[in-house]
């Protein structure tokens, strides 16, 4: 029932009223002058309604707070009624004051709060109008002052709706006279909440909160799903609050939430508040400390502290300029305070939370393990702070003095409270920490002194310690060393229990902020020296208390422990008194390996009384002196035993670790027997235990006996009674140490023979050797140092030492020649010093007077000494060492030794045999036996080629350091020159053909090299026929003409007539004529074949059509003989001849008939031996063989001049020919010319005749050969029917058939003759060669052909192979013009899938009718094709600018690729932080991923991109996570920079750092790391720059490769490794998986490069066919198993690259499998040819250049490559 208000109320019912009138006439007046005053404060209503969006609830409360006075223990009432999804109510009540009429002005007006600043929590006016957030229509019912406290009599009202507005228009303001089109649209523009309605009735439910004391209730009808959800999730949040909702609300003490779904009370929740003060402010040092309850056994430590009033103005006057709003705040009303509460209770506080009186957002977070109060200037929404603004950072500077001061307080004045409580207030974390060190500064304090860290009590009772004093106890499973134990007996300040993990990770960001995030400082873990010095405490406790060995167990257990929780070694420990003997001492930990003492062994009781441990004996009694023993009672666990071992503190004891000690345990003086006890001992030792004794002999320090008495054993060497190099060195220093005292001092070192030694050991000299080899025993001569004076400044000691020496040192006059060469930088300096020795061998100084036979036994132990150390004792080094490294002035000094080496003649070297003394650098070596020093050379002999059986030791035999001079490497070419034409005059004739080879290799290497020629190089030439050395002239010029070959007609012409030939061999010979060009002794020229003549009856010769073909000189039979020859005789490289070239080859030979044959120079006659019979000339289309009348051509001359002719026409490799014809030969009469029989032939060709047979039968079959191709033909010339004839008489006939007869019978006269077509017939090998050389019309032929059911000429596959090469080319425009016809889809955000369809252009199709009509398709046909399919399916084109496409899409990449790499982190920590799925794009690897996926989509193809548009590109194409705002600003994402980058990024850049070491490579002088997702940006972005400064490489690419021939694809034997030819070779470096991509990459891009510049018109990006275009492109992600990297498709030939690289110039690659394949199936000929780009120093821009490689897989090409190594098929190549 509606119970009527009292009279009174009707008062504040007409107050409603005129204050409706009186705004709507204000509204009216408005819209009469036009103003929008209204509709602004309409809008301005709804965005700030909207601001507060799901903190409606958390407004009202506030409200509720704001109306009970300071004081009071007021009460709130929350009850969310709902009666359906749709529908229901929130009730929020509060017993403070009733609605005033200044409320209700506020309230009708915006931003008009009547709360003045600082009386209560809000004063903006503003968050009343949030509840429109969940209703329309808002009730609220209050009751008046002095009025009946159980009725709602004062102001009672809603807001009116737009209908009551216009009735409120037209009904009251009759006097202003209102339009109804007025007060339609006032209706609809004035704001709800300036039109109060008074509500006249209360509800039932409503007059019960008044009857339950309550002043004010707000009522909000609920109408919609959204809404009643939205009040559920709100209502169900401030019940639940992780965060005290009442914590900081002093005006209330109770908050109560009810819940009632459809008429069932569901939930109820009792919120309370009760506070308790400990102390009461005193002063701004000593604020007021409180202890507050809210409920559910949450206690809280509240320290409360009030704010200089005027340094809050003055901060509030320095933010207005930032928040003009701030204004009012100048007229603060009361006392500014802050709160801080922390935690009394368990997991009071989980994460501190900013207050604004209530709780903000999370993302308001507290820097101290509590939370914090304050008047802050917050959001409208109050979510969060800006804590850079003037007055919330004067708040926070307050809130950190606070904490310091209630610390303070709380300790000094000793309040009842936790020790957490009060670690908390000062424990800060994160930036504002800041503040808090501001705060103990402007106090005068000392962060490091204030004792406010909680530790166990000590034993004088402190419970409180400074971070300096501080530390951490590790948590650890502990069983004697537990805190209290330590703090008991040790005294150390150790953090108290009552610090958790999270509030001890605190206190290490504290001492962080103090000492910097490193170190023990930072960990507050015990440091390990705080950890020796608290062991050696608690251990000498432990001695004082008398513990039993129990417990010692128990404190070795834990100290185990304690080092590995603290992260410290236990090799710490060393030199610690923590170890307890077999006397009760403590002893010092390890020591074992220190000089001056020794330390504890550990032996077990089971090895107490025993003479050997396993197999391995105990020392004898004699050597058992001087060991301490660990007190064995102390029974350590197995575990702590080898932990407390393999850490060096103790030493198990056992015969090996004994021996390690033997040298302090002997003592200095000993007995001959006990050093031979002491060596048999370590000796059995070694003998029982192997390799695990090596260390422990070598730390003996053993003696030996030798001639001269016992002497340290690495001073002994071995004698005759113990190995080979012992005799010959025995015998040497007999004789030798007549002539030289160095030799007499080296004889007394000389071993005893061990059957002179008083040894127990029974086992043989050849243990023992290997024994004494192990303990220094030279085997061989020993150096001897100079024993000069090792330190002195180069003025005063160092510089005379070097010019003048000391002979009787070694310092010889050679050896100063060498070392006076050095220059000190810093001659006054009187710190330099010598490191290592100025080393000289026994009998170096007396070598010049020694016979032969000592000359020749220093020779062999001089290779034996250097086989073994190597280069070990030829240099020694001066220096400043005493200063950092910078400052060394390190410089390199010749010893005596290695000057010796290289300045006499002691090298015995091998000449024909003969032995012979020569320096060093008058020798030669090769690496390889095979190709070895010819013996016509100084060579080094067999005995000392030791030398070069490894690599390392041939790098120093070869280098400067010895200097042997290498026949193979490259560096030596011009050497072997010199050396080669100075030997000329003693080559005997067995020697020209090696030396040829070898003087062309040497050409060859300087011209692949462009390697200087010296100005006084001899030339070894051929003149007047003979070969000859001829040397530099200083009066003349000497004219030299190089050729390729001496022994051609021409140069042998030159020679004969007096011209210096010079043959150079397969060389390019333009390089060698310009190389010369530096030297003016000689002009050099190339042979000048048209100087050279060839004459034929007097006249030039010159080939003709007119000479007949050989083979039709009784000679048809050649053929068949020559191909059968090769087949079966034909050897090696001569296998790689196709039959069909053979064959073809052979038939175009023609001969000419003359009288007369001569060559001529400059027009004189130069045959030498008489008049020319014959001359075979090449021609590629006519090679011809003159002849002159006077010789017949039978089977004597054939044999003996014509087929050696021949064979040079037809092959350079050919041999069979000539064997086969000479064979046949034998016994022919003169005259006779027949073709040989199937028995003959095979019996010539030494083979079985069923093989002749087989093979011509094979042959035969040709007749099937022609008749395929001259069927056809007669249909095409005369009638299908007559072609069909020919075919059956063939078929009728078989073997009689004649193909000619048949033509010449049957054909009419308008054909060609019968034998043109044969002859047509014969030298084609296909239809459409035959076609071609017919000239036949090729539309009419393939129509012949098809009518015939013959396959046709066309290939449909090629001719589509043009049609899309030429679309191809064409691509570029098209796809502009298709950019064009999408523009506007990009513009307005359409979707492109149609676009990226015809981007493909497969809407242009192939025309069928091609394939019979054209053998080939011109470009005008296929554009015009193409025009004609746009124009139909597009029509005209738009009107548009587009920036050109390649550079665009090569920008755009760029900008998307940079982007993503700077995205992908935000991003992550973004959707973590979010918790929003991550797309998986941004988990990958590469940023190329993010560019393909955007330009696949074609959003890269229209426009410029800028950085700031690719968020929203990749929002476009789904790849942006979902609710993430298009940006990747952090701080518009809220993100927190320091919060990112914690403990994962760190430990993330360590291991990236760590895979980064390991794949870094050196590019162009700079490091890359081929695993950076930004490798092929950055390698791309240096390649480019370097290749646009310098065209070297492409100049370098293009030149010609020329290969030499090799054996084909046959292994090449061992050794032969990853080298070029005449280069050592090198090992090969082992690159990991990523540097190889990296290589794969980088190659591929130079490559692509070459492309582009040598096929412009065929090569983009789509030629790029293999994966790693991902790198660099968009599309295609290309495909690896197509078995080649790129493929050009020109409009007759697909070309397939493959690309391979080297870090150097190896000249060597692997094909796989799938690339075997390819290159097999491609031929030389046809459409498909397939090649290799082969690229050197792959990282080394510098040198770069790309080989066009043949395909190494053609029978052509087969034999440029052999097979290196086994495995794989890695093929080698050699360049000429």
């Amino acid at each position: 029932m509606n119970i009527p208000t009292d009279i009174a109320s009707h008062g504040f019912s007409y107050l409603l009223k005129s204050k409706a009138r009186n705004a709507l006439s204000n509204a009216l007046d408005a819209h009469r002058k036009r103003l929008l005053t209204y509709k602004s404060l309409k809008n301005s209503g709804e965005v700030i309604s909207a601001e507060y969006g799901d903190r409606v609830l958390f407004e009202l409360v506030q409200n509720a707070h704001d109306a009970h006075d300071v004081g009071d223990n007021g009460a709130i009432r929350i009850k969310f009624v709902k009666t359906s999804e749709t529908e229901g109510h929130l009730y929020v009540a509060n017993k403070g004051r009733g609605f005033t009429e200044r409320d209700v002005d506020a309230i009708t007006n915006l931003a008009t709060s009547e709360k003045e600043i600082g009386e209560g929590i809000g004063n903006k006016g503003l968050g009343f109008r949030s509840v429109e957030t969940i209703t329309d229509d808002v009730h609220i019912y209050s009751r008046s002052e002095n009025r009946s406290p159980n009725a709602f009599d004062g102001y009672c009202f809603r807001f009116s709706r737009p209908v009551e507005i216009r009735g409120i228009l037209l009904s009251e303001l009759d006097d202003q006279h209102v339009s109804e089109d007025e007060a339609d649209v006032i209706a609809q523009t004035i704001p709800r909440y300036l039109v109060p309605q008074p509500l006249d009735e209360i509800p039932p439910e409503i007059e019960r909160f008044a009857a339950a004391g309550f002043a004010t209730v707000v009522v909000a009808p609920l109408r919609s799903s959204s809404a009643v959800s939205l009040v559920l999730q709100q209502v169900d949040e401030i019940a639940n609050l992780e965060h005290p909702l009442l914590l900081f609300l002093d005006r209330i003490a109770e908050v109560r939430i009810d819940v009632e779904i459809e008429g069932k009370r569901t939930g109820s929740r009792r919120l309370t508040r009760r506070q308790t003060i400990l102390r009461e402010a005193d002063g701004p040092l000593h604020p007021r400390v409180s202890a507050i309850e809210v409920g559910e056994r949450r206690r809280f430590l509240l320290v409360q502290q009030d704010v200089d009033k005027k340094r809050v103005l003055e901060a509030v006057q320095d933010s207005i300029d930032r928040v003009a709003p701030l204004k009012r705040w100048l007229d603060w009303k009361g006392q500014p305070s802050v709160s801080i509460a922390v935690g009394m209770s368990t997991a009071a506080v989980e994460d501190g939370q900013l207050y604004n009186f209530l709780p903000m957002a999370s993302e308001a977070g507290s820097p101290l393990l509590g939370h914090i109060d304050a008047p802050f200037y917050a959001d409208i929404d109050r979510r969060n702070i800006d804590l850079n603004l003037p007055l919330n950072n004067l708040l926070m500077d307050a809130i950190a003095e606070a904490c310091l001061f209630g610390a303070l307080t709380a300790v000094q004045k000793q309040l009842d409270v936790p020790a957490s409580s009060v670690f908390d207030l000062i424990a800060w974390k994160g930036d504002a920490a800041q503040k808090l060190d501001a705060a103990v500064e402007a106090a005068d304090l000392d962060l490091t002194e204030l004792r406010l860290i909680p530790i166990n009590p000590t034993e004088d009772g402190q419970k409180w310690s400074t971070i300096a004093e501080v530390s951490i106890w590790p948590d650890a499973n502990f069983v004697l060393l537990k805190p209290r134990e330590i703090v008991k007996h040790v005294g150390m300040h150790l953090t108290s229990g009552d610090l958790d993990s999270q509030r001890l990770e605190r206190l290490r960001d504290m001492a962080g902020r103090i000492w910097g995030r490193f170190g023990w400082e930072y960990s507050r873990l015990p440091s390990p020296n705080e950890i020796a010095n608290w062991l050696e405490a608690y251990a000498k406790s432990l001695v004082q208390r008398s513990a039993k060995p129990v417990t010692w167990a128990k404190f070795y257990k834990d100290l185990v422990t304690l080092c590995e929780a603290s992260g410290v070694t236990l090799e710490s420990l060393d030199g610690a008194e923590i170890l307890l003997d077999r006397e009760g001492k403590l002893r010092a930990a390890g020591g074992h390996d220190a000089v001056d003492r020794r330390g504890l062994f550990v032996r077990g009781a089971s090895e107490i009384g025993k003479r050997k441990k396993g197999d391995v004996p105990l020392p004898p009694s004699s050597l058992t002196k001087g060991y301490r023993f660990f007190d064995e009672k102390i029974a350590l666990s197995g575990e702590v035993l080898k932990t407390l071992s393999d850490a060096g503190l103790v030493r198990l004891f056992d015969p090996i670790e004994a021996l390690s000690g033997l040298s302090a345990a002997l003592g200095r003086r000993l007995s001959d027997k006990r050093r031979m006890d002491a060596l048999d001992w370590a000796f059995r030792v070694w003998d029982a235990a192997g390799k695990s004794a090596a260390s422990a002999i070598e730390d003996a320090n053993l003696h030996v006996p030798t001639v001269g008495g016992w002497i340290p054993a690495a001073e002994a060497v071995f004698s005759s009674a113990w190995s080979g190099t012992g005799r010959r060195l025995e015998a040497f220093l007999s004789d030798a140490s007549l002539l030289s005292d160095d030799c007499m001092r080296a004889r007394n070192q000389l071993l005893q023979p061990l059957s002179e030694w008083s040894t127990q050991s029974p086992e043989s000299s050849r243990k023992w050797i290997i024994f004494l080899s192990l303990l220094g025993v030279t085997d061989g001569l020993k150096p001897i140092a100079s024993g000069v004076d090792r330190s002195g400044s180069p003025s005063d000691y160092w510089d005379e030492l070097l010019q003048t020496g000391d002979a009787s040192r070694g310092l010889t006059g050679k050896w100063t020649r060498l070392a006076q060469q050095t220059y000190f930088s810093h001659p006054n300096t009187p710190d330099y010093t010598l490191s290592g020795e100025f080393w000289r061998l026994p009998g170096q100084i007396e070598y010049d007077e020694f016979p032969d036979h000592l000359r020749e036994a220093f020779y062999e132990l001089l290779v034996h000494h250097i086989s073994c150390h190597f280069d070990n004792f030829f240099y020694a080094r001066i220096g400043r060492y005493d200063r950092l490294e910078r400052d060394w002035n390190e410089r390199r000094v010749v010893t005596p030794l290695g000057a010796f080496l290289q300045s006499e003649e002691w090298l015995n070297a091998d000449l024909r045999g003969e032995r012979v003394f020569l320096l060093p650098n008058q020798c030669w070596a090769s690496k390889s036996k095979r190709s070895g020093v010819p013996a016509f050379m100084p060579r080094l002999s067999e005995d000392a080629r030791v030398l070069l059986d490894r690599d390392e030791l041939a790098e120093i035999v070869f280098s400067d350091r010895l200097g042997l001079l290498d026949w193979t490497s490259t560096d030596t070419a011009t050497q072997r020159l010199i050396a080669l034409a100075n030997g000329v005059a003693d080559l005997r004739s067995g020697d020209i053909g090696k030396f040829r080879r070898e003087y062309s290799q040497a050409w060859k290497e300087i011209a692949e090299n462009k390697i200087e020629l010296p100005s006084n190089l001899p030339l070894a030439v051929y003149r007047s026929g003979k070969l000859t050395r001829i040397e530099v002239e200083e009066s003349a010029q000497t004219t030299v003409v190089l050729v390729e070959n001496a022994q051609n007609f021409e140069a042998r012409a030159l020679s004969a007539s007096g011209v210096s030939v010079l043959e150079l061999g397969e060389v390019d010979l333009g390089v060698i004529e310009e190389s010369f060009g530096h030297v003016e002794a000689y002009s050099a020229k190339q042979l000048d074949h048209a100087s050279v003549r060839l004459l034929v009856d007097g006249s030039v010769f010159v080939p003709s059509s007119d000479d007949e073909y050989l083979v039709s000189l009784g000679l048809d039979w050649l053929p068949e003989v020559a191909v059968i020859a090769n087949e079966v005789i034909g050897e090696n490289l001569e296998r790689g001849i196709l039959a069909t070239n053979l064959d073809k080859r052979l038939r175009l030979i023609r001969i000419r008939r003359c009288n007369s044959i001569s060559l001529t120079v400059a027009g004189q006659d130069v045959a030498s031996g008489g008049r020319m019979q014959w001359y075979a000339y090449q021609d590629d289309a006519k090679p011809t063989l003159i002849l002159t009348e006077d010789i017949p051509i039978d089977w004597p001359r054939l044999a003996e001049i014509i087929a050696a002719e021949l064979s040079k026409l037809i092959h350079a490799r050919l041999r069979s020919l000539e064997i086969a014809i000479l064979r046949l030969a034998q016994g022919r009469p003169f005259g006779s010319l027949e073709r040989p029989t199937e028995t003959e032939l095979a019996s010539a060709l030494r083979c079985d005749v069923r093989i002749v047979e087989d093979m011509r039968a094979g042959m035969r079959t040709d007749l099937a050969h022609v008749l395929h191709q001259i069927v056809p033909i007669v249909a095409y010339y005369e009638n299908v029917d007559l072609a069909r004839g020919l075919a059956d008489a063939a078929m009728e006939q078989g073997a009689e058939f004649s193909i000619r007869n048949w033509l010449e019978t049957h054909l009419s006269t308008s054909s060609p003759a019968a034998g043109d077509l044969l002859a047509a017939c014969e030298t084609s090998p296909d239809r459409r060669s035959i076609a071609t050389e017919l000239d036949l019309h090729y539309g009419r032929f393939n129509r012949v052909l098809q009518s015939i059911g013959e396959e046709t000429l066309s290939s449909e596959a090629e001719l589509r192979a043009m049609f899309e090469a030429y679309l191809r080319e064409m691509s570029p425009e098209l796809r502009d013009r298709l950019r064009l016809l999408h523009l506007q889809d990009y513009r307005l955000g359409k979707d492109l899938s149609t676009y990226l369809s015809r981007r493909e252009l497969n809407f242009i199709p192939f025309e069928p009718a091609w394939v019979l009509d054209f053998e080939t398709l011109d470009r005008q046909m296929v554009v015009e094709h193409v025009e004609a399919s746009f124009a139909e399916t597009f029509g005209e084109l738009p009107e548009d600018e587009l920036p050109s496409f390649d550079k665009m899409i090569s920008e755009n990449r760029k900008v998307v690729r940079a982007f993503a790499n700077e995205a992908k982190p935000i991003i992550g920590v973004w959707c973590r932080k979010n918790h929003a799925d991550l797309p998986d794009i941004w988990e990958r690897e590469e940023a190329q991923d993010v560019v393909r996926f955007v330009e696949n989509a074609g959003l890269l193809d229209f426009d410029v991109v800028d950085a700031d548009r690719v968020a929203a590109l990749c929002k476009r194409v789904g790849i942006w996570p979902e609710e993430m705002p298009a940006s990747i600003d952090p701080e518009s994402l809220g993100l927190d920079e320091s919060s990112v980058r914690k403990e994962q990024e760190r430990k993330a850049i360590e291991q990236q750092e760590r895979d980064r070491s390991k794949r870094i490579i050196q590019f162009a002088g700079r490091n890359l790391d081929p695993g950076d997702p930004s490798f092929a940006t950055a390698m791309q972005s240096i390649a480019e720059a370097t290749i646009a400064l310098d065209d070297g490489w492409f100049k370098r690419s293009r030149q010609r490769t020329r290969l030499v021939k090799l054996d084909g694809l046959s292994e090449s034997g061992s050794g032969s490794g990853n080298v070029e030819s005449g280069k050592k070779a090198q090992r090969a470096r082992r690159l990991t998986e990523t540097q190889k991509i990296a290589m794969g990459i980088t190659s591929e891009w130079l490559a692509y490069q070459y492309l582009k510049r040598r096929l412009p018109d065929a090569v983009d990006e789509s030629s790029w066919v293999s994966e790693n275009r991902m790198n660099f492109f968009g599309g295609s992600e290309g495909d690896d198993s197509a078995g080649y990297d790129f493929l050009v498709q020109t409009p007759k030939i697909d070309w397939m690259f493959e690309v391979k690289s080297t870090l150097e110039d190896g000249c060597e690659f692997e094909l796989t499998s799938n690339e075997l394949r390819v290159a097999s199936s491609a031929s030389r000929t046809g459409r498909r040819r397939y090649r290799i780009l082969y690229v050197p120093y792959v990282f080394s821009p510098e040198k770069w250049c790309v080989l066009e490689l043949p395909n190494p897989m053609d029978k052509e090409t087969q034999a440029q490559f052999s097979v290196a190594g086994r495995g794989s098929l890695r093929l080698r190549f050699e360049r000429r």
